[in-house]
């Protein structure tokens, strides 16, 4: 990969935000409280944290079936598998390459064009912002919103509702669709233009679901599903420390990490999943110890069921982790 890539500056930017994070963050804990936070934590719930983590991830397949349906009806163990181990790699290598190692595995799997998948992928990060966009909607009729972060979120949610209008138009309006693939093809090499428009074409392929009402409905319910598996995650976690102010502190949680995680970092988010949790905690009355707790707790049961599971069915296959370079294609 050339040095001058976006991959690679991705890599390094990802790197240094860690770091940062990292060097501004290591100073100021209070160890002893940690480890005390740690010790507080009720772990007879951690079990249940466990099993919503898991069944998220079951749950994010049969969506991804879904999205796939109107191009093909594909079996949930090739999605499965080929879900898992994408995310695994996600948590093993920089610049979110696992998605590139998930369009691959489904590809070699089931033959399905890679650029048709990784328009799926990008389908799925648009109906996840809608999903945030509605939980942030809930927290703000139902109970205070707290304001740190109020203005980062809102940036956020008004990038995601422009690029949810952007693809509906372009997936739903078949003129609009065929331009912009004409487009593509018309402002390519020449040598690459027949190259250009089939992975335009087969883009555009893998957006169908927006043209079908009824997918449109199972895909924002089974993203709604998602999401509530993620905030009962840590709710289990949260609950003991907060009482009644569990709920609204778990679905905050969920929204900002997942945003937080979006920015560049380290694989497996490490320093982003951590900051985003305690700006969401702190503003519920919750010690930077105890926030941070809950952190490290939640990010290594998802660090470690995710990889663990990944990283299984890629031995067992016979799965590299490592995108090649002719992964986007």
């Amino acid at each position: 990969m050339p040095r001058g890539s976006l991959f690679w500056r991705a890599r390094v930017l990802g790197f240094i935000i860690t770091l940062a994070l990292l060097t501004y963050g290591l100073p100021h804990i209070d160890w002893p409280a940690l480890y005390g936070a740690l010790l507080d934590l009720d772990a007879g719930l951690i079990p249940l944290s466990i099993a919503a983590t898991f069944l998220s991830y079951v749950l994010r397949t049969l969506r991804w079936r879904e999205i796939l349906r109107p191009y093909r009806p594909l079996g949930l163990g090739a999605l499965y598998s080929a879900l898992m181990v994408g995310f695994a790699a996600n948590n093993l290598l920089p610049a979110r390459a696992g998605e590139v190692v998930r369009a691959l595995l489904l590809h070699q799997e089931t033959g399905v064009s890679r650029s048709l998948v990784l328009s799926t992928v990008l389908l799925e990060r648009i109906f996840h912002g809608l999903t945030l966009i509605g939980i942030l909607g809930i927290i703000a009729l139902v109970w205070t919103v707290p304001g740190a972060g109020a203005a980062a979120r809102l940036i956020v949610a008004a990038t995601f509702l422009v690029a949810i209008a952007l693809v509906t138009v372009v997936a739903r309006e078949e003129r609009l669709a065929a331009w912009f693939a004409t487009t593509a093809v018309r402002i390519a090499p020449a040598r690459i233009k027949d190259v250009i428009g089939a992975k335009a074409r087969s883009a555009l392929e893998g957006l169908a679901v927006l043209r079908d009402r009824r997918g449109i409905i199972v895909v924002v319910a089974l993203s709604l599903v998602v999401w509530g598996c993620e905030a009962l995650s840590y709710y289990a976690l949260i609950q003991s420390a907060l009482g009644g102010q569990a709920l609204p502190a778990a679905l905050l949680a969920t929204v900002t990490i997942n945003l937080g995680i979006m920015l560049p970092a380290a694989p497996g988010y490490v320093g982003t999943f951590e900051a985003a949790a305690i700006l969401a905690l702190t503003n519920f009355g919750l010690s930077v110890a105890d926030a941070l707790a809950i952190a490290l707790v939640s990010h290594g049961i998802q660090w470690m069921l995710v990889t663990g599971i990944g990283a299984a069915i890629a031995l067992r296959a016979g799965y590299s982790l490592r995108p090649t370079r002719a992964a986007p294609a």
